[in-house]
């Protein structure tokens, strides 16, 4: 999967990834790289970072690496490229060339798998823009209805305009393009496997919400409320006045811990089917308004010691 955290700062923008990816197949691990780039330079003072679906399955055997496909776009830009119009640009150049048809196919196979291993029959599926309905029958013959969602392109665009003014957007392909912080709206921001991060930063994981007690508070209640009084318990960070080096600080002890978290555990109790996916050499790019990009640290190929 993936984890990377990006903060802006009043000093600078600080994005930090992980190195780890998996293969999986019918929602199985098939194997595992932590040697992966997923920060890329777009122009000198904005960073787009990946996460998801990293390879395009073309013919069997064939894949397209999505990480080709940002340095390609990469190369239609100029340091006038507002990060707005990066974003809105890198969106287009991938989905123009995402395999709606292929991952339709693998996503149709998983579900399959996935709903045989639990014991159930898929009855019928229905085929959707960015998703599959389905609706499947258990040993007991009680009807289940549902999505299932294709594996989306997550990528996180950042960087400063030419007025000095920073910007994070974030977009799933296929899906949207949404405005992560505006204009100098310091803070921290991740995309990949965030549950961890999400407790820590925020106080809460989201997928509380989709338990019994919560659906039922919000039967009276609205998301937005809950939520908000859930927010109650997140830690007062000041991220207006944190510096740069804070900021690595933190962005490397998040993805450090995500992967400590993983070493130890299996999804959870609710939904213990994720596979742990965070891990390897931690790569470090930050972006300030006069320097640019400058890599704090930054995995190079080298001799294996055994």
């Amino acid at each position: 999967m993936t984890l990377i955290v990006n903060i802006p700062t009043y000093e600078g923008i600080v994005v930090a990834a992980d190195s780890k990816q998996v293969q999986t197949q019918n929602g199985m691990l098939m194997r595992a790289s932590t040697n992966i780039t997923k920060i890329f330079e777009i122009n000198n003072k904005t960073i787009a970072s990946l996460a998801g679906l990293a390879f395009f399955e073309r013919t069997p055997g064939r894949y397209d690496n999505v990480a080709d496909y940002i340095n390609e776009y990469a190369q239609t830009t100029d340091d006038t490229t507002t990060v707005k119009e990066i974003a809105q640009g890198l969106y287009q150049y991938i989905l123009d060339r995402y395999p709606i048809e292929k991952q339709m196919e693998i996503a149709e196979e998983t579900l399959k798998t996935q709903a045989a291993m639990a014991g159930d029959e898929i009855i019928s599926i229905t085929r959707f823009c960015q998703s599959l309905k389905f609706k499947a029958q258990d040993n007991e013959g009680n009807i289940k209805e549902g999505y299932y969602n294709l594996e989306p392109v997550n990528i996180m665009v950042s960087g400063y305009n030419e007025n000095n003014e920073t910007e994070v957007y974030e977009m799933r392909i296929p899906g949207s393009i949404e405005l992560k912080r505006g204009p100098n709206d310091y803070g921290c921001t991740w995309i990949g496997q965030g549950d961890v991060v999400a407790r820590l930063v925020l106080g809460y994981d989201g997928r509380m919400l989709n338990t019994p007690i919560f659906q039922e508070i919000l039967q009276t209640h609205s998301q937005e409320e809950l939520i908000g009084q859930i927010r109650n318990v997140e830690y007062n960070v000041s991220w207006n006045l944190l510096p740069l080096q804070d900021a690595i600080d933190m962005a490397v002890f998040l993805i450090k811990t995500t992967e400590t978290m993983q070493k130890f555990s299996c999804g959870i109790i609710g939904e213990n089917t994720e596979i742990p996916a965070v891990g390897g050499p931690i790569d470090v790019a930050v972006i300030t308004k006069n320097d640019g990009i400058k890599w704090i640290n930054r995995k190079e190929p080298y001799f294996p010691d055994e």
